[in-house]
């Protein structure tokens, strides 16, 4: 494996020496130290920036410095003052460090790395692990993958993550797991050696680079309920996990309606896409007849494929197996927001929905729909898929609107996954359940609500005493037996406690908790300076340099490419639906010099003739989106597979068939549509199918799915010509319709 290398802006080409996460779990209280490893070959001295994701609930702890020999510890401060510390270091010719959070991720800036010198950085960070239907998945991502879209205002342009595709980081990963058995661990993600004793089970992955998140499972926490607790400053800190238990009460059979929204862009390619027909299989045999159902798929446009709400039934699924088979990754960027604000938008018939929504993460900003789902009545519950997902918003879009994100990467089943979404989405509320804490003063609390009959929660608190916990059903009350966390980790256990309280504090009252308590927020950063002494300062100006990511494994459907191929591609585009492309939202793959020895392979970017769909804006196309002709195949580099199913099944159907029954019920209401009626056309001689299917429609009128059907079979021009004819017909409608007479016999 070739040296992962930086490049400098000036050209100059830097090695960076790798990356090494350590970690423990004891009990549900998980904390990683992750080592990046720098060296300064070049004759100057180098400003690095690195931006990093961390597992979406992870508290960043500490960070130090390790240079020549002596270990610097980080403070938190508010932003002014820490970069002002982190601006006067280097002004004075120490090495600093300067971390943020930015969106979902975490930006790292290194000041004064010395010329001929290594500097290691140690990003420590804490995590209170939730059980999942009684497994805990520990997850730690490594990578970014590009992302589509534009990054969000706070987000500094050098602080954007751009992906290499020739960089190799090599990487080492050891997790020490206390009191549980190696029978009860399994690592989906890598090859790993797994060592056990009577205390503890060694995990240990080597010989690998960054291009996956790595994930372990550890079984056997089905009905979980304890709490762990420490004291701190003349208080108690307690996490307590509790698991609610099935109601005494049969549920109530009630009908479930669903909006089931499809990521189709480019960055779905390869394994993704092929999840995602997966899981959509799994949600259709796990649907009742009398359910509802509706189905949208996005990338860089919206397409309806079925009208709406549908009731299902032996019609709907057969159209439905049907339309499977032509899922592609095949409509361009990843419109995330836009695609869920369609849905919403969506007829319910003041019927509350649930939204599932499949999806990579690769976006920005998702979770600023979540107010408007929640004011609508609709829950939302991303399956986030792949071998890089980025499931940080996704986690806020599901706790605001009450509903649950799901994290799958290949190796794992997401038919698991899809059924744990149905259940919840089944189960009834359970509102009687309650932690209760005897005399104990509460001084805060924070979690999520008890929703879920199965599910476990963490619901933090701070007393003013020690206590046992009580969880209450009804008024069915038991303890919950408590673990006190060692010594060693009160600290860091007490800090990732506090963090949880970030999120009920606002302006300075959050600052003010945020510095109490060395905690990452809004208003503070994390800084460090490593002092030299007044013979050994680093001088001369700095060379400015950004670590690029490596390329996420099968990211655009890549599996197998080399990436030490060289080859000339100055970015890789999204195939935009109907050979339409977005440069301006692209996300960015950038590739480092060619060696000289090598010829380039050059690839092709550009679009097909036909991309009338570029310069219409997403309303005016809205029209033209429904079941066009597929995208012409975008050219890829050598070494590049899109996966065997790329190439789009394409429906079609003769019309004609249908217009003389269509004509024949138009002549019986004498020409007038408004009176014309599904039995009308059935009488007249329109398959029962198509009729059963228009029938299990909701959230529209008979004359209107009437309409629709008879413009689609006649086209728009010919329907025009017969009295009461509408001008204007719903898209989801009008998308709905066609794949109904797609799949008819």
């Amino acid at each position: 494996m070739s040296e992962a290398q930086l490049q400098t802006k000036n050209g100059v080409v830097i090695p960076l020496l790798g990356v090494d996460a350590v970690g423990s779990m004891v009990g549900l209280f998980l904390r990683m130290t992750i080592q990046q490893r720098y060296h300064n070959n070049t004759h100057d001295p180098l400003e690095v920036m690195y931006t990093f994701p961390l597992p979406a609930a992870a508290v960043l702890l500490q960070a130090e410095i390790h240079v020549r020999g002596v270990v610097y510890q980080s403070q938190v401060h508010a932003k002014p003052k820490a970069s002002k510390k982190y601006t006067e270091a280097v002004a004075a010719g120490d090495t600093a460090i300067l971390v943020a959070q930015v969106d979902d991720l975490y930006s790292i800036q290194i000041g004064n790395v010395p010329a001929g010198e290594a500097v290691s950085i140690h990003i420590t960070y804490g995590e209170m692990l939730v059980p999942n239907d009684g497994v805990v998945r520990v997850s730690l991502p490594t990578t970014i993958a590009p992302r589509y879209g534009t990054p969000p205002v706070t987000m500094r342009p050098e602080q954007v993550p751009f992906s290499d595709l020739f960089v190799r980081y090599p990487f080492t990963y050891q997790l020490t797991v206390w009191g549980r058995a190696a029978s009860t661990l399994e690592v989906p993600s890598h090859i790993a050696t797994i060592a056990s004793d009577e205390t503890v089970t060694t995990i240990v992955i080597d010989g690998v680079s960054m291009d996956r998140d790595v994930v372990v499972l550890a079984q056997g926490y089905q009905g979980y309920c304890g709490s762990l607790t420490a004291s701190h400053a003349r208080q108690q800190w307690l996490a307590n996990y509790v698991t609610i238990p099935p109601t005494t009460t049969a549920p109530v059979a009630k009908p479930m309606h669903v909006k089931l929204l499809i990521d189709c862009s480019g960055s779905m390619s390869g394994t993704s896409i092929t999840q995602a027909r997966q899981a959509v299989v799994r949600l259709l045999q796990l649907l009742s007849d009398g359910d509802s159902i509706a189905v949208t798929r996005f990338g860089s446009e919206v397409q309806d494929v079925t009208a709406g709400l549908m009731k299902v039934g032996a019609v709907v699924r057969k159209q439905m197996n049907a339309w499977i088979k032509t899922v592609n990754s095949d409509l361009g960027g990843t419109e995330t927001v836009a695609a869920v604000e369609y849905v919403l938008n969506m007829p319910t018939n003041g019927t509350d929905c649930d939204v599932i929504l499949i999806t990579d993460g690769e976006t920005y900003e998702v979770d600023s729909v979540a107010q408007r789902a929640l004011n609508a009545g609709h829950r939302i519950y991303p399956l986030v898929i792949g071998f890089a997902p980025a499931d940080g918003q996704l986690q806020k879009l599901a706790q605001i609107t009450g509903g649950f994100c799901e994290v799958v990467t290949p190796n794992e089943r997401i038919e698991d996954a899809m059924a744990r979404i149905v259940r919840r989405i089944k189960a009834d509320a359970v509102l009687d359940v309650a932690i209760e804490y005897g005399e104990g003063v509460v001084a805060w609390k924070q979690g999520r609500r008890l929703q879920y009959v199965g599910d476990t929660a963490l619901l933090t608190a701070v007393l003013d005493r020690a206590v046992t916990p009580q969880l209450r059903v009804g008024t069915l009350q038991t303890s919950i037996p408590t673990t006190t966390v060692p010594d060693a980790l009160t600290a860091d256990f007490v800090r990732t406690i506090a963090a949880q309280h970030l999120a009920d504090l606002v302006g300075d009252a959050q600052q003010a908790w945020a510095e109490q308590h060395q905690l990452l927020s809004e208003q503070t950063a994390v800084v460090a300076v490593a002092t030299h002494a007044s013979d050994a300062k680093v001088i001369g100006t700095a060379v400015k340099s950004v670590v690029a990511q490596e390329l996420a494994y099968d990211w655009h459907g890549s599996a197998g490419v080399l990436k030490e191929q060289v080859m000339y591609m100055p970015q890789i585009m999204h195939a935009s639906f109907a050979g339409s492309v977005r440069r301006s939202s692209s996300p960015s793959v950038r590739v480092s010099s060619p060696r000289p020895s090598s010829p380039p392979v050059r690839m092709s970017s550009a679009a097909p003739a036909d991309s009338t769909l570029a310069s219409q804006s997403p309303r005016q196309s809205r029209a033209n989106r429904v079941m066009s002709s597929p995208p012409a195949r975008v050219p890829l580099p050598r070494g590049f597979s899109m996966g065997d199913d790329y190439e789009t099944e394409a429906l079609a159907v003769d019309m004609n068939r249908y217009v003389a029954a269509v004509t024949n019920a138009l002549a019986q209401v004498n020409r007038d549509i408004r009176t014309l009626t599904l039995a009308h056309l059935l009488a007249a001689g329109l398959p029962a199918d198509i009729i059963e299917a228009c029938q299990a429609i909701t959230g529209y009128s008979e004359s209107q799915i009437v309409q629709a059907l008879v413009a689609i079979i006649l086209g728009d021009d010919e329907a025009a010509r017969y009295q009461g004819a509408a001008k204007d017909i719903p898209v989801a409608l009008r998308g709905g319709i066609t794949i109904v007479l797609q799949t008819a016999d």
